[in-house]
């Protein structure tokens, strides 16, 4: 009986040393860690960051620009149909996730389906292009069916994603991009505070 008693009073300290460190943790150390993650990544991976925006629209393999304004990491790998670019506030976008990592864990973003022809992975979602000031993230509510399009849009939509639009890309264009939480998905930013990698993602203009 003592042991348990002691085992249960070691846990209950232990829960609350936890709880204490996440709770000392501050914003600049969430910045910090994520600053890290994704440097980690870009090292291991070999990847190039750049400044310079392609003159020419041709991103060599593994260079990725980075935008000033969000602070997205993406390189363009294909720009669409130049001739049907999205309008602000008109242009409806299907977005079609092929793969997922979160950079502070390298864990995969779940959950994921695929479809009959298994040419993406994450159930596509549909969001209105609003342009760089146009608010993309909304809260999950448990009423929300799974899957859903709420689902994924609290999960995966945020302005860093849709952030490629402002850049003159057509439509069925695909990018590879780095979203940090602070310009991220409801998830990202209000909850995980961890940067995401989007290996390939897809726009298709409605």
């Amino acid at each position: 009986m003592k042991k348990t008693v002691l085992f249960t009073a070691a846990l209950f300290c232990l829960t609350l040393i936890f709880f204490s460190c996440d709770k000392s943790e501050t914003y600049a150390d969430k910045l910090n860690a994520q600053t890290d993650a994704i440097n980690r990544f870009i090292n291991e991976n070999n990847i190039v960051v750049t400044d310079n925006f392609p003159t020419d629209g041709v991103f060599p393999e593994n260079v990725y620009y980075s935008d000033p304004q969000l602070g997205v990491l993406f390189r363009v790998i294909s720009w669409g149909d130049k001739e049907d670019l999205p309008k602000i506030n008109k242009t409806d976008v299907s977005l079609k996730y092929y793969n997922v990592i979160n950079l502070s864990n390298m864990d995969t973003v779940g959950p994921y389906w695929t479809n009959d022809t298994q040419d993406y992975v994450v159930y596509p979602i549909t969001a209105r292009y609003q342009g760089i000031g146009g608010s993309y993230t909304q809260q999950f509510y448990d009423s929300d069916k799974v899957p859903s399009s709420n689902y994924f849009k609290y999960v995966y939509l945020s302005p860093g994603t849709m952030r490629p639009l402002d850049y003159n890309i057509g439509n069925g264009a695909e990018v590879s991009i780095i979203v940090p939480f602070t310009c991220g998905s409801y998830v990202q930013a209000n909850s995980l505070y961890h940067p995401f990698f989007y290996k390939r993602l897809k726009y298709i203009f409605l």
